[in-house]
């Protein structure tokens, strides 16, 4: 697993020099990463502090635990993101069960395709399933780790049926097809995450 500087500052396991005044533990579950920081969408829905984004230090999640159970009053929430691939969501999920154990309320960021995923993310232990929804990417449909514009409106509002307040959307670009997009689940009461530290558009 890896962490924002700033999660890691605010826990003690930096110096604070790197600290902010975030209240939000920002966590990313590596999975099979290719290192291809520009055209993943990872490390824009986990949010980096400037040019750290996509280098965020490695920590294990004993020891992670161990200082969130040690500084309990540090965050209000933890937002664990992982690109999709084999596995992915297997371990997204055992991260988010280990983070939740320690009394934080725990976002789980990822591109879920179905109910099923969101069921296997919410009984690990997830209050909120957050969708990412990419930009087009030059070679692919969209940006790895997140889902394209088009599709993820539908989705996220079947989603919100069967969870209401349980789902929201990131949007990750600003454009006609993401405005329609956003009108589209505004009309729909979906909650709309627009900026990376989870200030929502609408509320459910």
């Amino acid at each position: 697993m890896r962490a924002a500087r700033g999660t890691l500052a605010a826990l003690g396991l930096l110096p604070e020099g790197w600290r902010t005044g975030d209240r939000v533990a920002h966590l990313l579950v590596e999975g099979r990463c290719t290192g291809e920081c520009a055209s993943c969408a990872a490390a824009c829905v986990v949010r980096g502090e400037g040019p750290e984004r996509g280098t965020w230090p490695r920590i294990s999640i004993p020891r992670l635990t161990g200082a969130l159970h040690a500084r309990s009053g540090a965050f209000d929430h933890a937002e664990i993101a992982a690109g999709a691939g084999p596995g992915a969501l297997r371990e997204l999920a055992a991260a988010v069960t280990a983070v939740a154990m320690c009394g934080l309320p725990v976002w789980a960021v990822f591109p879920v395709r179905s109910s099923a995923d969101v069921e296997r993310l919410t009984a690990a232990g997830a209050v909120r399933v957050v969708l990412p929804a990419g930009p087009q990417v030059a070679g692919r449909r969209t940006a790895r780790g997140s889902i394209p514009v088009a599709e993820v409106a539908e989705l996220a509002r079947q989603l919100h049926q069967a969870y209401p307040g349980r789902v929201a959307v990131r949007l990750m670009e600003a454009s006609g097809t993401a405005d329609e997009a956003l009108a589209g689940l505004e009309r729909a009461g979906v909650p709309i995450l627009t900026t990376a530290c989870g200030e929502e558009e609408a509320l459910v």
